[in-house]
């Protein structure tokens, strides 16, 4: 568990930073503290959500979309000899 300490002080500041931006946006937008609040946790989780997805944290093992590439490196291979000129 200490191990992963670091990531889990950057994950909070990361969504932290997701929520300052996204309440940066509505303040400009003129909305209200009601509307800041939502906006800032939506850009926060919706970028907590997409940087995992991602796998940009190296303590994840890998995001999906990775895992899901190295999955269908067979057929990307089998398509690139099939189109690929001879």
């Amino acid at each position: 568990m200490a191990g992963s300490e670091p990531y889990l002080l950057l994950e909070y500041i990361g969504t932290a930073g997701y929520a300052v931006s996204g309440a940066t946006v509505a303040v400009r937008a003129g909305m209200d503290w009601l509307g800041a609040a939502v906006l800032a946790v939506v850009a926060a989780v919706g970028g907590g959500t997409l940087r995992d997805l991602l796998g940009v944290v190296s303590g994840t093992g890998g995001g999906v979309v990775r895992d899901v590439l190295a999955r269908q490196r067979p057929l990307f291979s089998s398509a690139r000899s099939t189109l690929s000129p001879q």
